[in-house]
């Protein structure tokens, strides 16, 4: 079932989004592994405390997640929004950290996923949960009112990262209970299943109708809205609630950049490799351009590369992004931050720059600037909210549906006929996945890329050139390098490499390391970006060029705000 995926009849609202907006189809998490990680690098930029090799990476939940936030030792990106009295907020129903029994916390919770939580600086042990019903947890356990001196010897400073990063719905009363909703579901039995009794978007739906949202925001989402892979139920709803609330009020709207995205694959299967560095200590895994420095982006314990981690969805909804664009540029949750820091600076005139953004990073991985266009005002429609008593009826419906059959393994005569049959110009079996007919508009891409291979005048070496053209934005990309064939007698070799903007890089590979002296070389790269080179002694003494087309006025717009 890792190969499942989801069609329009099964999340239509999701469709009904990339039908209005953009989708980023080459957005990748940013690390290898699992949730916290990824969304550290999502709050924070990194997952280590200096970008340096020498540091252990937290490249496991375990090495990050902590009830008292006790292992993560470096600054946060609402940090630095803080120390430049820019407005932000976290908003989630109630923290992880509080510690919840299993069921509330499925509901009201947070599923552990504001990743601030781990973050020492912002002091979740003070959190306002704490300061009302005390830490039976702490050694020794804290008292509501001890918890409360404590928070109150604080500067505004610190206490503004405690009370942003962990607001909640504290306010309402039973923000933390569950009532009985009943129907009748679809055999016309009468159905009973407890649903939150509040109103889990509280603080935001108040903060959105009194005009006091702030300049950046997230939301964190319980557990039931999470919309995990292995168990996804109301995250349509949720979503569609957030954007429902957020475009009630126009003059909010007009002035709102809403980002879906999702911290990692769980696990679940992607035919697209994602981009990594080579080994920094090994210069037959790949090269990089001088000046690009990969050292905190590979783990030297596990002799791996950290990320890029597997493609995962993002929606980018706003004024400035409708139409049903999909944008294929190289971005990881770094490439959020990246836009705030260059929305803000425009914005502000300030400096804002995240410090613990790796240089690979800056290099291989966009801003969203491309994601956007100019908006004056046109009208365009929007995705039909959905109901919430609507989504819970249909989904506890899908209950009376047949139990799903789990496909039985491939022969592997069949898997010989797919790969074999497979073609570009049709499906050639019925287990294999069928993309939507059709075209979309795409955005314009600051890429222009080269990739040659030839044999060098004395035949005994396989000599590779990448290019990465000039572009507005500055930056470069990375090319993913492998062989069908085999070389120095390993199947499938692979090499990675990562090229400045205007810079030329070149590595060879032995001839004599191939497989019956035949070179086989595929190059992947970013929007599609194909080459494939194969050859051997007898190559004619040909040169081929290709060259792009020119369209000067085409440019991204950072939206006015």
């Amino acid at each position: 079932m890792c190969m499942g995926y989801f069609n329009r009849a099964d999340v239509p609202f999701y469709y009904a989004m990339a039908d209005a907006f953009t989708l980023c189809d080459h957005y990748f998490c940013s690390s290898l592994t699992g949730t916290t990680p990824n969304r550290l690098f999502f709050w924070t930029g990194t997952i280590r405390e200096r970008l340096t090799g020498d540091t252990t990476p937290a490249v496991n939940n375990s090495q990050a997640e902590s009830r008292n936030g006790a292992y993560v030792d470096w600054s946060s990106f609402p940090e630095l929004l803080e120390d430049n009295d820019i407005s932000w907020k976290i908003y989630q129903n109630e923290i992880w950290t509080a510690k919840l029994d299993d069921r509330t916390d499925y509901w009201l919770g947070n599923y552990g996923d504001n990743a601030i939580e781990y973050v020492k600086r912002h002091r979740v042990q003070l959190a306002a949960y704490f300061r009302k019903h005390g830490n039976a947890r702490a050694k020794p356990a804290l008292a509501a009112d001890e918890v409360l001196a404590q928070y109150n010897q604080l500067s505004q400073k610190e206490k503004n990262l405690i009370d942003k990063a962990f607001s909640n719905n504290m306010e309402v009363e039973e923000y933390l209970q569950l009532r009985s909703y009943s129907f009748t579901d679809d055999k016309g039995t009468e159905q009973t299943i407890n649903i939150p009794a509040g109103d889990i978007f509280h603080q935001f739906r108040k903060d959105v109708d009194s005009g006091n949202l702030p300049t950046v925001s997230w939301l964190a989402a319980p557990q039931a809205f999470s919309d995990h892979t292995s168990s996804p139920l109301y995250g349509t709803w949720y979503v569609s609630e957030a954007l429902n609330i957020l475009t009630k009020n126009p003059e909010v709207w007009k002035k709102t950049i809403f980002i879906l995205n999702y911290d990692e694959n769980d696990g679940y299967y992607d035919h697209l490799p994602p981009f990594v560095v080579p080994n920094p200590g090994d210069p037959t895994t790949g090269k990089v351009s001088a000046g690009i420095d990969i050292d905190s982006d590979f783990d030297r314990m596990k002799k791996w590369p950290i990320g890029l981690g597997y493609r995962v969805p993002m929606i980018v909804a706003s004024p400035w992004s409708r139409g049903g664009f999909v944008n294929s540029q190289i971005h990881d949750h770094t490439s959020t931050l990246m836009f705030l820091e260059k929305f803000l600076q425009k914005k502000t005139g300030k400096n804002i720059v995240s410090n613990n953004i790796s240089s690979w990073r800056r290099h291989v991985c966009g801003d969203l600037s491309s994601v956007f266009r100019p908006y004056n005002g046109e009208r365009y429609p929007l995705p039909d909210f959905l109901k919430k008593t609507q989504v819970i009826d249909g989904i506890q419906n899908a209950k009376n549906k047949p139990a799903q059959v789990v496909p039985k393994p491939l022969s592997e005569a069949a898997i010989q006929s797919i790969n074999k049959n497979q073609s570009f110009s049709g499906q050639s079996s019925k287990w294999m996945a069928e993309q939507e007919k059709g075209t979309r508009p795409a955005c314009a891409l600051p890429y222009i890329l080269y990739a040659d291979c030839h044999l060098d005048k004395n035949k005994n070496t396989v000599e590779l050139q990448f290019n990465a053209g000039a572009n507005e934005q500055g930056i470069g990309t990375a090319f993913n390098v492998y062989t069908p064939s085999t070389y120095k007698k390993e199947a499938g070799r692979n090499w990675f490499y990562t090229v400045k903007e205007k810079d030329v890089l070149t590595d060879s590979l032995d001839l004599n390391s191939f497989d019956r002296q035949i070179y086989d070389l595929c190059i992947h790269g970013a929007n599609g970006f194909f080459r494939h080179y194969k050859g051997d002694t007898q190559d004619p003494a040909l040169s081929i060029n290709c060259k792009y087309e020119e369209n000067k006025g085409l440019s991204a717009a950072i939206p006015e705000m």
